[in-house]
């Protein structure tokens, strides 16, 4: 092997300004490893017991087991992974789940005796009425109380179809989650997301439905009820909310938010169904639609201009008066609403532009720069409208 006179590759280096190039060979890359090498590397130490565990070399036959990933729940729940959906009572995560299911069957070229709903937290009447639906499609329903089954034997069986290699191509839909696991128990937690994890590694497909706490963030937010360990340990989650103001009396708009994601899943989608109580559980389902997203936005500044409605007006009332500053504003809104200077800065600034669907002020150029905010004159005698 050749060796470099570390003083003469010194002197090389701090006499580079007197060279434009300097020229160093490099041995070249064997094309061939030697059968030496070879042998050494398949040599085994008795006692290294994870040459036992390698899948080096099994690739082919790996991906021979599992599908192509494809979406399972519209652009919600890819193939092949688990992911899990968090929300609050009655808000229409199962109503969705189900509309998603029948969608994967006839539109997305599922097959329905591969899916597999488990109504978990049911009434006998809901589970009759879920029943006759998914019966329509092929899709499978199971509950507890109904074919020998049990929620205690679920980890029984999703290890024996994970020792068996039967999981692949299969899609489970467990509804809800606290009947499956203690939500508050961390170990739980662990080994539950572990057992899912063996379930999808065989290409299986795993999607839970979960509630979320009854008191919400200080942002507003809706939180997951539990611990942590399902979040962190399933590849997708999704929050679901009320959109406040969206549709009409007879109708719930309800968003997705994703807070954890893998692969292609969408950032956000919403949907719109009947709120009509005459309505069969199969008419709620006919009348779930997609909401376009340009409406989404729409309802969300909306909701923005309710929630900043009462500073809005106290800085339309301080232009009124003549304070007509960004600092003047601030100062004097700030004081009338015990709101933080900075607070009411952003909002001043959200709501500064020409656009009346969007904005509620303008400002002017003044002497030395000062920047003057009047009205828009369709904001006039309704500042927060």
């Amino acid at each position: 092997m050749t060796t470099f006179n570390q003083d003469a590759l010194r002197e090389a280096v701090v006499s580079m300004h007197d060279a434009k190039t300097i020229n160093v060979e490099i041995p070249p890359k064997p094309d061939k490893v030697s059968e030496t090498v070879i042998a050494a590397e398949h040599q085994h130490h008795p006692h290294n017991l994870l040459q036992h565990y390698t899948l080096t070399g099994m690739a082919s036959e790996l991906e021979k087991a599992i599908e192509a990933q494809r979406p399972f729940l519209g652009r919600l729940c890819l193939s092949g992974q688990s992911s899990v959906w968090y929300a609050k009572p009655n808000t229409g995560k199962t109503l969705l789940a189900m509309y998603l299911m029948i969608e994967a069957v006839t539109k997305g070229g599922i097959i329905p005796q591969n899916i597999f709903y488990i109504a978990a937290d049911d009434s006998a009447h809901g589970l009759v009425d879920k029943l006759h639906i998914m019966e329509e499609y092929g899709i499978n329903v199971i509950a507890p109380g109904h074919a020998n089954f049990e929620t205690k034997d679920f980890t029984k069986i999703i290890k024996a179809m994970t020792h068996h290699d039967a999981a692949s191509g299969i899609y489970i839909v467990a509804d809800t989650l606290k009947k499956f696991m203690s939500l508050m128990d961390k170990n739980e937690g662990r080994a539950f997301g572990a057992l899912i994890r063996e379930f999808t590694m065989k290409g299986g497909t795993f999607l839970a439905l979960a509630h979320t706490n009854k008191q919400r963030s200080g942002e507003g937010k809706l939180v997951y009820a539990g611990t942590s360990d399902v979040m962190e340990d399933f590849d997708c989650a999704y929050v679901i909310d009320e959109l406040a103001g969206g549709g009409d009396m007879q109708e719930r708009v309800i968003e997705f938010d994703c807070t954890k994601r893998r692969g292609n899943v969408a950032q956000s989608v919403a949907y719109a169904f009947t709120l009509d109580s005459e309505a069969s559980y199969a008419g709620m389902l006919s009348s779930v639609r997609e909401v376009d997203p340009a409406a989404v936005d729409a309802f969300h500044r909306q909701a923005a201009i309710r929630s900043d409605a009462v500073i809005i007006a106290a800085i339309s009332t301080a232009i009124g008066e003549g304070i007509n500053t960004k600092m003047e504003l601030a100062r004097t809104v700030g004081a009338r609403e015990c709101l933080g200077r900075q607070s009411v800065v952003k909002l001043i600034e959200r709501y500064t532009g020409q656009d009346p669907e969007l904005h509620r002020w303008d400002f002017s150029v003044g002497e030395r720069g000062k920047k003057v905010y009047v009205m828009l004159p369709a904001a006039e005698g309704g500042a927060a409208g």
